[in-house]
C-alpha cells in the first residue's frame, strides 16, 4: 500500500469501544397536541387544557380530533383516542401537489432544540471568550464568528471539491449524479484557501453576534417530562413513557408563501429547515440506547487536537495543508466520555410535477357542478424514504469530521419526512484518511497560493494512478466500513404542530 509519510513515528490508535449496552432510561418520542386546522399563520402559543396529567393545546384541531374521538372536551377522552384522531386529521388533510413547498413543514426549531433536556446547547455567541482554538468549538454554526473561521480554512464543505471529486471523471467513477458534477466547485474550494485564515485575535471577544436569541428569551419550560405508560401510535409530537413533551412551541416566525425556482432550491431550503428535528430523532434514540448525550456542535478545528489518533504521519508531514475544520450536525457524548460526530441528512419529499402528460386533478380548485380544474402546481409529494447507506462523495466530509474531534467513528442519519429515518455508523479507515490528507495538501500546494496564477484545470488528478486508487477505496469503505444502528420508525420521530406541507391556500 502506498506510503505519503515522511519518515513520523507511528502513532498507536487507542479506540474505546462504543457503550451500546442496555438503556439506562426508557425515552420515547412525546405527546405534542396539534393544531392541523388552525391557520399556519397564528400563533404557536394558545391556551392549554390538562387532561389525564398531559397539557394540550387548547384549540381547534383537539376540538375536532375530540369529535371524531366521539367525545364533547378533552377532558374525559383518552390520550390513544385523541392522538389517532389527530393522526388521522393530519394525513387526510395532506395536498399532493402545489406551487409553495412547506419547507418548515412539521419542523422543530433549533431554539426549541437548545431547550430540550437531554441537549446540551452552546452559550450565546457574545458569552464565548477566545483562549485558545479549543474555544472555537463554542460558536454555534450560524453565529458571524463561526463564519469567520471558514476564512482560509479547508472545512468539511469543500473536501470533496478539493479531492476531485465532482470533476467529470472522477465523479463518473464514483457515479454521483450528474446534478453534483461541476468544475466550478473546484475553483470555488482553491478560492476559499486564498484568502488568509481568521486569527484567533479576531473572534477573541465575540465581535459578530450579541443579540439575546429567541430562544434564550422564550423561557425554558417548554419541554414537560411525562409519565405514561400507554404506547403512543403515531408521530404527532407523542410521549409512551418517561418521554418529553414539547408543551408548548415558541413564537416563531410566520409561515408565507415562498416560491422556488427548482427542487434543488427546495431541497436545500429542505435540508436546513429540518435539521434540528432529525437532531432530535438523534436525542430520543440515544437517550434510550446507550444513554448518550447530544451536544451542539460549532466549529472542530483540527489545531485543538493535541494527540491525533490513528495517523501513521503528524502535521509534519503535510507541509501545505491549510488549517483544517469541521461543523458535524451535532457530537453524540457517550457516558464512559467518548465522542462521536453526528452528521444528517434530510431527504426533501418535494418533486417536480413532469410538465408534459396529464396532470392529476386538484380537488383543491374543484367547484360545485364542475370538473377539478387539471392544473395541480409545479411540486408534488414523493418521499423517496431514507437511504440504507451512505453516498460515497459524503465520506470526506465524515472523515473530516472524524479527523477533527478525534472520534474512530461517525453517525449518520438519512432522515424522510414521511418514511422514517435511518442510522448507521461510519468506522474510520486510517490509511484511507491519511491518503485523503496526501491529497488534500497537494492541492492546497497548487492551488492555494494566493501569488499564482493557476487554478485546477478539469480532472487535475485523474492522471495519478494513486488518486484513482484511493476513489476506489473510498468506495469499497462506502460498502465495508459501514455499520447499520437503527431504523427509526416515522411514528417514532417527535416533529411539531400538524401544517400542510403546501401552503398556495395562504392569502
Amino acid at each position: 500500500m502506498m506510503s505519503h509519510c515522511s519518515g513520523d513515528t507511528v502513532r498507536s490508535a487507542t479506540y474505546p469501544d462504543p457503550l451500546i449496552g442496555d438503556a439506562l432510561v426508557s425515552f420515547v418520542p412525546a405527546y405534542n397536541a396539534a393544531e392541523a386546522n388552525a391557520s399556519v399563520n397564528s400563533p404557536a402559543i394558545v391556551p392549554k387544557t390538562e387532561f389525564s396529567g398531559v397539557q394540550i393545546e387548547d384549540n381547534s384541531s383537539v376540538k375536532t380530533a375530540v369529535t371524531a374521538a366521539g367525545a364533547h372536551s378533552t377532558r374525559g377522552t383518552s390520550i390513544h383516542d385523541i392522538t389517532q384522531a389527530l393522526h388521522s386529521l393530519s394525513h387526510d388533510s395532506v395536498s399532493q401537489h402545489g406551487d409553495f413547498p412547506n419547507v418548515h413543514w412539521r419542523a422543530i426549531s433549533m431554539q426549541e432544540l437548545r431547550l430540550h433536556p437531554r441537549f446540551t446547547a452552546l452559550p450565546l455567541p457574545a458569552q464565548v471568550r477566545v483562549q485558545s482554538p479549543t474555544d472555537f468549538r463554542l460558536f454555534r454554526q450560524g453565529s458571524e464568528e463561526w463564519s469567520q473561521l471558514h476564512i482560509g480554512r479547508l472545512t468539511t464543505s469543500i473536501a470533496a471539491s478539493a479531492l476531485g471529486f465532482y470533476e467529470q471523471s472522477a465523479a463518473k467513477m464514483l457515479r454521483i449524479p450528474k446534478s453534483l458534477r461541476s468544475h466550478h466547485k473546484s475553483i470555488e474550494a482553491a478560492k476559499r484557501l486564498r484568502e488568509p485564515p481568521c486569527a484567533p485575535t479576531d473572534v477573541a471577544e465575540g465581535n459578530g453576534t450579541t443579540a439575546v436569541c429567541e430562544e434564550d428569551a422564550g423561557g425554558n419550560d417548554i419541554w414537560t417530562h411525562v409519565e405514561t405508560t400507554s404506547r403512543n401510535v403515531n408521530n404527532t409530537g407523542n410521549a409512551t413513557k418517561n418521554g418529553f413533551v414539547l408543551r408548548s412551541s415558541l413564537p416563531t416566525r410566520r409561515r408565507t408563501k415562498r416560491p422556488f425556482s427548482s427542487v434543488g432550491s427546495v431541497r436545500l431550503a429542505w435540508g436546513r429547515e429540518q435539521e434540528a428535528t432529525s437532531i432530535l430523532a438523534a436525542v430520543n434514540y440515544f437517550a434510550e440506547h446507550g444513554n448518550a448525550m447530544v451536544e451542539e456542535a460549532g466549529m472542530q478545528p483540527w489545531e485543538a487536537v493535541t494527540r491525533p489518533i490513528g495517523l501513521r504521519c503528524g502535521r509534519e508531514a503535510f507541509a501545505h495543508l491549510p488549517l483544517l475544520g469541521a461543523s458535524p450536525d451535532a457530537l453524540l457524548r457517550w457516558p464512559d466520555g467518548h465522542v462521536e460526530p453526528v452528521e444528517v441528512k434530510n431527504h426533501s419529499p418535494f418533486a417536480t410535477v413532469p410538465k408534459r402528460g396529464p396532470r392529476p386533478p386538484d380537488p383543491r380548485r374543484a367547484r360545485k357542478g364542475k370538473r377539478a380544474a387539471p392544473k395541480v402546481g409545479n411540486f408534488s409529494i414523493s418521499d423517496p424514504g431514507p437511504f440504507e447507506g451512505v453516498a460515497v462523495w459524503h465520506l470526506p466530509q465524515l472523515y473530516l469530521h472524524m479527523l477533527c474531534t478525534n472520534a474512530p467513528s461517525a453517525i449518520f442519519m438519512s432522515c424522510s419526512a414521511t418514511k422514517g429515518a435511518n442510522i448507521v455508523r461510519i468506522h474510520r479507515n486510517d490509511d484511507l484518511l491519511q491518503t485523503m490528507l496526501h491529497y488534500l495538501n497537494q492541492f492546497a500546494a497548487s492551488y492555494a497560493d494566493s501569488t499564482s496564477p493557476a487554478w485546477p484545470p478539469e480532472d487535475f488528478f485523474w492522471q495519478d494512478e494513486g488518486y484513482r486508487d484511493m476513489l476506489n477505496r473510498f468506495i469499497t469503505a462506502s460498502r465495508t466500513t459501514v455499520e447499520v444502528v437503527a431504523h427509526v420508525a416515522n411514528d417514532d420521530v417527535q416533529r411539531n404542530l400538524p401544517e400542510p406541507m403546501f401552503l398556495d391556500d395562504l392569502p
